[in-house]
């Protein structure tokens, strides 16, 4: 009687012979961070019954393939037909695949008799070099937790963001692992076009499927190239870089960006604030007609009164500055009334009133 199949999270493929410390390791690294590792050598003792449907059980539902590349392991027809399984007709989008090499000379990239079966080119692929089993375990266990974090944050972002039911969101929370994104611009011949009408000094991170359109985050910021490549729908065009739009949009355009960058960076900390503080604090940044900070090298070092000046950073190389240019300081405004205590030009401070008060007879 055959047992019902256990569903894991990383298949570990390897030559046993030559491997197996190197399979034993990772899954006793991943197994103790919580993740459900399938590793031959270690359940066949388990298993009664057939276990090559037991391995093609675990196969099918993981997420990560692991492959340990060590010597021979190419040419072993456990490791052929367990990559035929994961990756029928060497489709690479059907689970994560991870590479790791041991480092040696005698140990190929890839093989054309493994192509031939698998129709996998291996030597195209990225295969992380390794020289001990605690090396080849700490990296396998970094790319685990690196793209648990980046699942986490695609569906915290959908379940908050988009409307899906729940077969879409399933789908949509899938396609994470960058190489499904690559492929499917690769097939449409987008990412060839798309690289070559941006340049080479920005790049194309991260590309995203939602609602039927196609969404590219990228590394770098060029806006007005961008704006001139073909197909791109040029309202839905984002940056936050602020002076970056000021210059390609505008002033107006620039100080609404600024207003949604800070609406977003201070809901992101759980801050409310108030949308007429941050207009008055984006209007005052614009007001010139260029961007300017709020610091010393923008509004606070621009200001008339030596005192407001030496409030904000650098105190005394100002105040000495200012009295070696002979400068006036004339108690005009807020800042400098508070530090002398003299009353501040607010309110009733705006006003002299005298008033004479004669004695009751």
């Amino acid at each position: 009687m055959s047992e019902s199949p256990e569903d894991y999270d990383v298949f570990v493929s390897y030559y046993e012979d030559t491997a197996d410390d190197y399979a034993e390791r990772i899954r006793r690294v991943l197994s103790d961070s919580g993740y459900k590792v399938f590793v031959a050598h270690i359940e066949r003792p388990r298993r009664e019954g057939n276990f090559e449907e037991y391995v093609n059980n675990a196969i099918d539902s993981s997420h990560t393939f692991i492959f340990i590349n060590t010597i021979n392991a190419l040419s072993r027809p456990q490791v052929i037909r367990e990559f035929q399984q994961s990756f029928p007709n060497g489709d690479l989008t059907t689970r994560s695949l991870w590479i790791f090499k041991h480092d040696m000379e005698d140990v190929p990239h890839g093989s054309a008799e493994f192509k031939n079966q698998t129709n996998i080119d291996l030597s195209s692929e990225n295969q992380s070099p390794f020289k001990s089993p605690a090396e080849l375990a700490y990296s396998a266990l970094s790319r685990c937790k690196k793209r648990k974090l980046e699942k986490s944050t695609v569906n915290e972002f959908v379940q908050k963001n988009v409307k899906l039911n729940e077969e879409q969101r399933k789908d949509y929370s899938e396609l994470l692992h960058e190489k499904i994104f690559a492929k499917e611009f690769e097939k449409r011949g987008y990412v060839a076009e798309f690289q070559r009408e941006i340049g080479n000094h920005l790049s194309a991170d991260l590309i995203l499927q939602k609602n039927n359109e196609w969404i590219i985050q990228t590394t770098g910021s060029n806006m007005a190239k961008v704006l001139e490549v073909k197909g791109i729908d040029k309202k839905n065009v984002r940056t936050n870089n602020v002076f970056e739009i000021a210059g390609t949009l505008g002033i107006e355009a620039s100080r609404n960006a600024l207003i949604n960058e800070l609406n977003h960076t201070l809901g992101d900390q759980g801050l409310e604030v108030d949308n007429r503080y941050i207009m008055l604090v984006s209007d005052l940044m614009c007001s010139k007609g260029y961007m300017q900070q709020i610091g010393r090298h923008g509004i606070a070092g621009s200001k008339d009164s030596v005192l407001a000046r030496a409030a904000f950073e650098i105190t005394v190389p100002t105040i000495a500055h200012a009295a070696l240019t002979g400068e006036v300081e004339r108690l005009k405004g807020i800042t400098e009334n508070v530090i002398v205590g003299s009353n501040i030009p607010v309110g009733s401070g705006t006003v002299d009133l005298y008033m004479q008060v004669s004695k009751k007879k």
